[in-house]
């Protein structure tokens, strides 16, 4: 079982679609992990852990999507001023929601069967966001492959936003999350969507050899837009679409994406494996559901063990504890909007060190 699930994780990260970057580079982190482990029996259960139930993800992708129509419904039977500008900030943080699902998706974790994997990723959460699986796959590889370096795609991107120093100061801190969260950020996610949706449709990374898949694919994401934009303009609903849709993508949006970046990887020393990310211990200030959905908190674990599901990562979290050269190195914060000394926040503030 061990062996199909670390067959499966190399597979994505080798497929064809990634354009194979720097293949030396190409192995999983769990194989490494899993040789400084103390505790062997681990690996056969997280093995179970990576068990995926498509039925859980099924109900969480209707279960986003029915709180968006219905946020949009309300604003459009009550037409509110404070109503709006809440939602506004509602809206963006279920797109963020929408993303983290997509992420499992990138990871072959929504469902058992890849193609209906990224069909539903595509058309349910992807596709509505202008940005293709197969581009977020391709990135997001290069992610876990580069983390930290100047190859990862997340410090490329950051490379790009206006600079966060770590360390900082606490007004610093703040007036660059609250430049994201009055959409003053979103600048730099216009751009980085403009990129991947016309390298996508261009087809010059996605699928580099000639073939169907390069044309199927691009009529699918002109016919999932065909096909809104139909519904959208017979039932005349252009203005709660540009309004509450696409303005929090463009722009409120950023906010809690980057401050998912931030908390992944920002403030570490990235001395080891264990701490060129970590684990977030949610406060009851965090607001977990709005902010960061999905156990997305647990963001070493997840590149540690990449084949685990979202919703077993927690399980996953408590199996790594009883092993003592984890509990002894990973890196664990308490709280993001916590500027003390072990709080995510604290740590930027003082660039790492606590």
């Amino acid at each position: 079982m061990i062996k199909k699930i670390q067959q499966d994780i190399n597979e994505a990260l080798a497929a064809p679609c990634f354009n194979n970057p720097d293949q030396d580079t190409a192995h999983g982190w769990a194989d490494a992990v899993s040789a400084k482990l103390k505790n062997k029996d681990l690996n056969s259960q997280i093995a179970a852990l990576s068990k995926l139930n498509p039925w859980i993800n099924y109900f969480h992708i209707f279960k986003e999507w029915a709180l968006v129509i219905g946020c949009i419904a309300l604003n459009m039977k009550f037409k509110n001023p404070f109503l709006y500008v809440v939602s506004i900030l509602f809206i963006a943080s279920r797109q963020h929601a929408i993303s983290l699902l997509a992420h499992e998706a990138s990871h072959y974790r929504l469902f058992p069967n890849r193609k209906i994997n990224d069909f539903m990723s595509n058309w349910f959460c992807n596709f509505a966001l202008f940005y293709p699986i197969e581009r977020f796959r391709h990135d997001h590889v290069l992610h876990h492959r580069h983390v930290g370096s100047e190859k990862d795609t997340l410090v490329l991107a950051r490379n790009n936003i206006p600079k966060l120093p770590s360390p900082c100061s606490k007004a610093k801190l703040i007036s660059v999350f609250l430049r994201d969260l009055l959409g003053m950020g979103s600048t730099i996610w216009v751009a980085i969507v403009f990129m991947h949706t016309k390298t996508f449709l261009d087809w010059e990374v996605t699928y580099p050899k000639k073939g169907w898949k390069r044309y199927y694919k691009k009529i699918e994401f002109w016919l999932f837009w065909a096909l809104w934009l139909s519904v959208i303009g017979y039932f005349h609903l252009w203005q709660p679409f540009l309004l509450l849709w696409v303005l929090p993508l463009f722009s409120t949006f950023n906010f809690f994406q980057k401050m998912r970046f931030v908390a992944d990887h920002y403030g570490l020393k990235g001395e080891h494996d264990y701490n060129i990310s970590r684990n977030v211990y949610l406060k009851w200030y965090d607001f977990g559901w709005f902010f960061q959905p999905y156990n997305i908190a647990y963001h070493l674990d997840h590149h540690l063990w990449p084949s685990v599901p979202w919703y077993n990562v927690p399980q996953l979290h408590a199996l790594l504890l009883t092993d003592p050269v984890y509990r002894d190195k990973a890196h664990i914060s308490h709280g993001y909007f916590n500027f003390g000394p072990q709080g995510v926040f604290g740590e930027i503030m003082r660039g790492g060190v606590r």
